[in-house]
């Protein structure tokens, strides 16, 4: 398998973030978030997170001047039919 060079990003998983897909992968540390134990629970662990640019793409069909927009389309539904669009 080749890699391209220009795509091919090292990073220390520890330090920083690497981009793969349009999300942030990370190993994530916590040093405060402890089991009944008292062992640390979320150390090592590898975290997925959605981009901002992603995330703020997808909320602008629902806000509109920093508020969520009214959607008198869905009026009529129940409300375990609206939650299940979401």
């Amino acid at each position: 398998m080749r890699l391209c060079e220009e795509k091919t990003l090292v990073t220390h998983a520890r330090s920083e973030r690497a981009r793969f897909l349009g999300y942030e992968v990370e190993v994530l540390h916590a040093d405060t978030k402890r089991d009944q134990c008292g062992q640390r629970i979320i150390n090592g662990v590898m975290g997925l997170r959605v981009s901002r640019g992603k995330m703020q793409a997808k909320m602008s069909k629902y806000v509109a001047r920093g508020k969520p927009v009214h959607r008198a389309e869905l009026m009529h539904y129940s409300d375990c039919d609206i939650v299940s669009q979401y």
